[in-house]
C-alpha cells in the first residue's frame, strides 16, 4: 500500500474550509558549512481564504523560504503545511508539483517569462502542460484584462518592465488558482508603475474571491491588505492591515 495519496488526487477540488493557508509548528534548516541555519523555529500562520496578506521581515528573516515552503516547492523539516485543505506533507513531490501548477499562482520579482515564447504562449503556459482545451480563449481574456491583448505575438524582451510583470499576473491567473503568492512583485519597477501594478494585482484577485499573500519591503503597501505577517526570528506574528 502506498503511504500517499495517488497521483489523480491532485486534480481533485481543494477540501472546504475557511482557511487557504494553514502552517503550524513549521521549522526549516538550512546547512551552512559544517553550521546549521534554523530559519523558521515553528512558525504559525494562517490565513483565511479571499484575504489579500503581506508578508514583511527584514532581508533574510525566511520570507522567501516561506513562500516556497507554502507553494510545495520546498518541504518543512518539522510541522504542517496545508494550503485549501490539502496537507503538502501528504503528498509526493509529484503530486506537490501537479498541486501547485493547478491550485497556486506565483508571481516573481523578475517576471521569470519564458524569453522564446510569445506573450500569449507565456500566458497559456501552464494550461497547454495540463491538456486544457479552452487555453487560447482563457489566455486572451486574460491579456484583455491586463490591456496586453496587442502585444499578445510579441516576446518579453520587446516589453517594457511593467509591461512583463502584467503579463506574469495574467499567467500566475491564468489556471483560476484560489492562492497567488507574489515575492517582491513591485520590487524591479520604478514607483509609479509599482503602485500600478499592484493595484491591477490586488483587483483582479480580489474580484475573483481569491486569496493573495505578497512578501514586500513597501510598507505603504501595508494600508491597502486585509491582514500583515511579521516574520522576526523564525516565527509569524499577525497584525491588522490597514484596509
Amino acid at each position: 500500500m502506498p503511504d500517499v495519496a495517488p497521483a489523480p488526487a491532485a486534480d481533485a477540488p481543494p477540501a472546504a474550509t475557511d482557511l487557504v493557508l494553514d502552517l503550524r509548528g513549521v521549522v526549516k534548516r538550512y546547512r551552512e558549512g559544517d553550521a546549521t541555519r534554523d530559519v523558521l523555529k515553528g512558525a504559525d500562520l494562517a490565513m483565511e481564504r479571499g484575504l489579500v496578506g503581506a508578508l514583511v521581515g527584514r532581508s533574510g528573516a525566511g520570507k522567501s523560504t516561506l513562500l516556497n515552503l507554502v507553494s510545495g516547492i520546498d518541504a518543512p523539516d518539522a510541522g504542517t503545511v496545508a494550503v485549501d485543505g490539502v496537507s503538502l506533507g501528504d503528498l509526493s513531490e509529484r503530486e506537490r508539483t501537479l498541486f501547485r501548477r493547478r491550485h497556486v499562482g506565483f508571481v516573481f520579482q523578475f517576471y521569470n517569462l519564458v524569453p522564446t515564447l510569445t506573450v500569449a504562449e507565456n500566458v497559456r503556459f501552464l494550461l497547454d502542460l495540463d491538456g486544457a482545451p479552452d487555453a487560447g480563449p482563457r489566455a486572451r481574456a486574460l491579456l484583455e484584462e491586463v490591456e496586453l491583448a496587442d502585444r499578445a505575438d510579441a516576446f518579453p524582451d520587446r516589453l517594457s518592465g511593467g509591461e512583463q510583470q502584467r503579463v506574469a499576473i495574467a499567467r500566475a491567473l491564468a489556471h483560476d488558482p484560489g492562492l497567488v503568492l507574489a515575492d517582491e512583485p513591485t520590487g524591479d519597477l520604478d514607483a509609479r508603475t509599482g503602485a500600478l501594478i499592484l493595484d491591477l494585482l490586488e483587483r483582479l484577485t480580489r474580484e475573483r474571491g481569491r486569496s493573495l499573500l505578497m512578501v514586500t519591503h513597501d510598507e505603504s503597501i501595508l494600508q491597502r491588505v486585509d491582514a500583515v505577517y511579521r516574520l522576526a526570528d523564525g516565527t509569524v506574528v499577525r497584525e491588522a492591515g490597514g484596509r
